[in-house]
């Protein structure tokens, strides 16, 4: 999954300095092909741990695969691109992660203050979530663009519910 999400994130960046529209649609398509493989991860996570996920992993995961999804359906039929800043940092974050994830289970000693560090940054994307998300309800309501707020408003109670969900983490020891 490091790898993947890394690759993605390397043809993401291209496409969007070069301005190339199907790129960029094609890398956010495969973005929401990949979400069910992490249901697939978290099976096996269970399976080795033997005890079953969290509510906060299962409503992640699920929650991302749906709405990635929604998202990447409206983008499509309405030629917009809100999917896009959502794909971009989850695949920033996600890089980041899985590489931590693929290190500890190589047997690396990775220091408490990376992980620390990855759920920092997962908070962070939450709260840009949450920005960019205002900002796209904003201009729905301005613009009397139903169409673009319906999705705008999916997302901003999102990204609200992952930040609280998320931030107690910060604080956990």
């Amino acid at each position: 999954m490091a790898a993947a999400s890394t690759w993605m994130l390397m043809i993401l960046v291209g496409a969007l300095m070069t301005q190339n529209a199907d790129l960029i649609d094609g890398v956010c398509v495969f973005f929401a092909l990949t979400k069910p493989v992490e249901f697939v991860d978290s099976a096996l996570l269970t399976l080795k741990r033997n005890r079953p996920p969290s509510f906060l992993h299962m409503y992640h995961h699920l929650a991302t695969a749906i709405t990635t999804r929604l998202l990447v359906d409206f983008d499509r039929q309405m030629s917009t691109r809100h999917g896009v800043m959502y794909t971009f940092m989850n695949l920033v974050v996600h890089s980041a992660m899985y590489s931590y994830f693929a290190a500890v289970c190589s047997g690396f000693n990775v220091p408490e203050r990376v992980k620390r560090l990855l759920t920092l940054t997962q908070v962070l994307q939450m709260c840009i979530g949450v920005v960019v998300a205002t900002h796209q309800v904003k201009c729905g309501l301005d613009d009397n663009d139903e169409t673009r707020l319906g999705p705008a408003i999916m997302m901003l109670l999102l990204y609200i519910s992952f930040v609280r969900l998320f931030t107690p983490l910060l604080f956990r020891r």
